[in-house]
């Protein structure tokens, strides 16, 4: 379902051309403003179809503590190209709102060191991806009442869920390899230290082999990395170091499409020439990377605004919002050597 494309506060600001925190002075500080400019921004309002600032979202901001937390690994948080877009949507909804943002790291198995999501002062919580929501983190959202939405997951949860179609963008980019003529492919996956692959990661891998389906003789070997460049690179040279090594790579994360064309060219191999490599995510990185990336675009800021949004009662009635991919073909990708 896609997301209704109601007027919010940036919209105002823009039609009139002052900035956010000046459009919420107009309803909830009015004295700071000179009477004209807020007749301005009110007739602005009226015309886009604005009401104000959301009945849900005030009375979170008049809460206990006027702040939402995103529930996630907080070093990959504010180092991954891709999350920092999401990020940036989350806190410019908050901005808009006058709510502080509380990152919230997931805790290490110590039983000794306190859980943030205990500990920290909220009104609600977004949590990102399956590892966000294990069986404790889901009991303490629970206890507080705390509203909850999710990003990035396939479990059956009360809770609202953000999602992007997975299944038609790793399919796109297996049909684009296809079409090309590859037919000897590694896919690499995403997965934890004990090598479990979660649910999002699974729904891609159905798409990838959806895209070779009804080919003859198509080798598709799947292996798992971490999340960071670097493990791709680790994992991409043990992939292109022998003979066998395939013609194309399907990575599941744009840093991981270029943690293995560091591999490639580490080991002499160019690409596209000896190598194509197809990534997932359209991060600022894959544009600027040599050669561009050919990637799986999903827009992770609006990801990001819609969670918060929904958090804050701003969707109405909606409870699932799944959003768009499209593949981006770029440079990285040729047909398979000769």
């Amino acid at each position: 379902m896609a997301v209704r494309k109601i007027p919010t506060l940036q919209t105002v600001a823009t039609a009139v051309g002052v900035s956010r925190s000046t459009v919420s002075n107009a309803y909830n500080r009015p004295d700071q403003l000179s009477p004209e400019l807020r007749e301005r921004i009110m007739a602005a309002a009226a015309d886009l179809g604005y009401a104000g600032p959301d009945p849900t979202a005030r009375s979170l901001r008049q809460g206990t503590a006027g702040a939402i937390g995103l529930l996630q690994d907080v070093l990959w948080a504010v180092t991954d190209p891709a999350n920092l877009l999401l990020l940036a949507g989350v806190a410019e909804v908050c901005e808009d709102h006058g709510l502080a943002l509380v990152l919230l790291g997931l805790r290490p198995d110590d039983p000794d060191r306190p859980d943030p999501l205990r500990a920290a002062r909220l009104d609600g919580v977004i949590a990102h991806c399956e590892d966000g929501l294990v069986p404790e983190h889901r009991k303490h959202i629970a206890d507080r009442g705390l509203p909850l939405v999710v990003v990035d997951n396939t479990r059956e949860l009360e809770a609202p869920v953000v999602s992007i179609d997975e299944e038609h963008g790793a399919e796109a980019a297996a049909r684009h390899l296809a079409e090309l003529g590859h037919r000897c492919v590694a896919v690499v996956t995403i997965g934890d230290d004990d090598g479990n692959v979660d649910g999002v990661a699974l729904r891609r891998l159905d798409g990838y082999r959806r895209g070779f389906a009804g080919l003859g003789d198509v080798s598709i070997a799947v292996v798992e990395a971490g999340y960071t460049r670097a493990s791709g690179r680790e994992v991409g040279r043990r992939l292109l170091g022998g003979d066998d090594r395939p013609t194309a790579v399907l990575a599941m994360s744009d840093e991981l499409a270029l943690g293995v064309i560091d591999a490639a060219h580490d080991l002499g191999l160019t690409v596209p020439g000896d190598l194509s490599v197809v990534g997932f995510d359209d991060a600022p990185t894959a544009a600027a990377s040599r050669p561009p990336l050919t990637t799986v675009h999903q827009d992770h800021r609006e990801k990001g605004r819609t969670a918060a949004r929904l958090l804050l009662g701003e969707l109405g009635e909606l409870r699932s919002v799944v959003l768009p991919t499209r593949l981006v073909v770029r440079q990285s990708t040729a047909p398979p050597p000769r």
